[in-house]
C-alpha cells in the first residue's frame, strides 16, 4: 500500500448463541489501522450481525503489525492486522487493449489485490481503449484485467490477465 493512501476490509461479526449479546469494547492497535462501525454498546440478537470495518493508511514505508480486541458479553476475541507501507514509484502502467465489438459505455480497469480479488481501479468507465495506473510501488508486479460496460452498467467477462513488474 503506498504510503499517504488507504484501503479497508469488512468484517462481518455475528451472535452465533441463542441470546442477546452485547459489544463492550472494540480496541485497535498498531500504525496506521483503525475500525469503525460495530462498537461499545453494540447488542446483536441471536443471529445478527454487525459490520465492522477495518482500515489501513501506512504512513511510513515497511512493515506494519496489529490487533483488534473485540470483548462482549460472550467473550472476547482478537483479529491479528498486517500491513505494508511502500512510496509511490516514478514509474507509470501504460495499458492498451483492442476495442470492444458490441455496444458500451466504457471499460473498467481491475488491479489484482493482495488477497487475489481484483479491485476496481477506474470509478468511472473509461472511455478510449487505453488507462495509464500512476498508483504503483517499485519493486512490485502488478496483474490487470478490464471489462467492457454497456449503457445498463453490465460489465463482460475479465480480459485476460497482463502483468507489469515495476523496477
Amino acid at each position: 500500500m503506498v504510503v499517504g493512501s488507504s484501503s479497508s476490509q469488512g468484517v462481518t461479526l455475528t451472535n452465533a448463541g441463542n441470546a442477546n449479546l452485547t459489544i463492550s469494547s472494540v480496541a485497535v492497535t498498531g500504525a496506521g489501522f483503525n475500525a469503525s462501525g460495530a462498537g461499545a454498546n453494540t447488542v446483536l440478537a441471536p443471529g445478527q450481525t454487525a459490520a465492522l470495518n477495518v482500515t489501513f493508511a501506512p504512513t511510513g514505508t515497511g512493515s506494519a503489525a496489529g490487533s483488534i480486541a473485540i470483548s462482549s458479553t460472550a467473550g472476547s476475541v482478537s483479529i491479528t492486522l498486517a500491513g505494508s507501507g511502500g512510496q509511490l514509484s516514478s514509474h507509470t502502467v501504460a495499458l492498451n487493449w483492442d476495442a470492444s465489438t458490441s455496444d458500451i459505455i466504457g471499460y473498467y480497469v481491475y488491479r489484482v489485490q493482495a488477497d487475489g480479488t481484483y479491485a476496481k481501479i477506474n470509478s468511472a468507465p473509461v472511455v478510449l481503449t487505453e488507462f495509464t495506473d500512476t498508483n504503483i510501488q517499485s519493486g512490485q508486479t502488478y496483474t490487470y484485467v478490464v471489462t467492457a460496460v454497456d449503457a445498463d452498467n453490465v460489465e463482460s467477462d475479465y480480459s485476460d490477465p497482463v502483468l507489469a513488474t515495476i523496477p
